[in-house]
């Protein structure tokens, strides 16, 4: 706002109402009705959300709307001026976008819709080989070039399915592998994604000696969690070559390791590779709220054949409690309308193991037959009791 020359903050300003008559009669029907709030459908929302709602006073003699300023958290008074406010929009006055002269890299991916596409990641999501090299021969610092997206060439390539171009990129510039765009995507996600074996290979060859590729990798979407939800076990095989500690260290958004995320999935497979290479995830607790473990989410999603896969490798693994003091038995006898009977009829026949599952109390003193007694769960309570006799 621009305050005349001889503006002073003592001085109370008004606005004019909109819907106010200059004739005897309004006057006088106003006199009649006493004091009206005008319409402010003309006063800025940017000065009304800095005036108080009862301080705004109209008086038939001056047919005027009186603000009165007062102090908000910043210690800034605001006035409102009778005057015009011309925003000057964006489309009357263009930017001219400008190209990205600088390299972000971390957990803050660029996100400005201002920069524009390097010939280098137009050759990158064309595909185009020689044009891509003759980019980075002209001007090397183009690799490390993000666009509004906070997407390198090597992302373009990727996602566009060119594997050479791609293959050529990461040869020139390896740490671009684990650099993120906006969405916190690395290129090797997304050649994880994309289930490219041969460019994953590449990718941790070239990063073999790089000290930072496990905790720039970590500051992104998991690679391991890709490839299982990708149902891709030679791709695991992959990633387990060359950084076992991504097996074991890695958590989604949810919190789940590796272990959980196949366990959750039903992929049985995956869960007997992992229980084979990787046994101790079985007691890496998941960091999501209810801190459980990947029996209880194999067992909440009714995978029974998973389950068997836990029984088989590590029978003990059944009974591990979550935050609560509760077995898998515990939640699949609480679900409610019976979800998980058949569930519950397996772990009752596992002998010593469902004996054990039977007697074991949560935090509140409970047993899986309290449990399915207080959600009225009557086949499962059946259940229990029989295997109780």
């Amino acid at each position: 706002i621009i305050l005349p020359h001889n503006f002073k903050p003592t001085t109370i300003l008004s606005y004019p109402s909109p819907h106010r008559s200059h004739s005897q009669n309004t006057m006088k029907k106003e006199k009649r009705e006493g004091e009206k709030i005008p319409d402010l459908s003309l006063i800025p929302r940017s000065l009304l959300r800095y005036c108080s709602p009862l301080i705004f006073m109209t008086s038939p003699q001056t047919r005027l709307t009186t603000l009165i300023p007062r102090h908000v958290v910043t210690h800034i008074q605001v006035y409102a001026i009778r005057a015009d406010i011309k925003m000057l929009t964006s489309h009357q006055q263009p930017r001219r976008p400008q190209a990205n002269t600088g390299f972000q890299s971390g957990t803050r991916a660029i996100t400005n819709p201002q920069i524009i596409d390097t010939d280098l990641h137009e050759a990158a999501r064309s595909g185009n080989l020689s044009k891509a090299q003759e980019a980075v021969s002209a001007k090397r610092e183009l690799l490390k070039r993000q666009n509004a997206q906070g997407n390198l060439p090597l992302h373009l390539a990727i996602q566009g399915g060119h594997k050479t171009v791609a293959m050529y990129l990461v040869g020139e510039y390896p740490q671009g592998s684990y650099e993120l765009n906006a969405e916190r995507l690395s290129p090797l996600y997304l050649a994880v994604q994309a289930r490219q074996l041969e460019l994953v290979d590449s990718m941790f060859q070239k990063l073999a000696s790089d000290p930072n590729l496990i905790s720039r990798l970590k500051l992104g979407k998991p690679i391991v969690h890709a490839a299982i939800i990708n149902h891709h076990k030679e791709m695991l095989q992959v990633i387990r070559k060359h950084q076992r500690e991504l097996i074991m260290e890695t958590h989604d958004a949810e919190g789940r390791t590796p272990l959980s995320c196949a366990a959750y999935h039903g992929f049985v497979d995956m869960v007997e590779y992992l229980l084979k290479k990787s046994p101790k995830l079985i007691y890496a607790g998941d960091k999501d709220k209810d801190l459980s473990y990947a029996v209880h989410k194999a067992c909440l999603r009714g995978h029974i054949e998973v389950l068997k896969a836990f029984h088989a490798y590590r029978p003990k693994s059944l009974l591990v409690w979550d935050r609560y003091g509760r077995t898998i038995l515990h939640v699949a006898a609480k679900e409610p309308q019976d979800k998980l009977k058949d569930v519950v009829s397996y772990l009752v026949g596992l002998h010593e193991i469902g004996q054990k599952l039977l007697s074991i109390k949560d935090e509140d003193d409970c047993s899986p037959l309290d449990l399915a007694v207080s959600c009225k769960n009557h086949q499962i309570i059946e259940i229990l009791r029989q295997s109780m006799r």
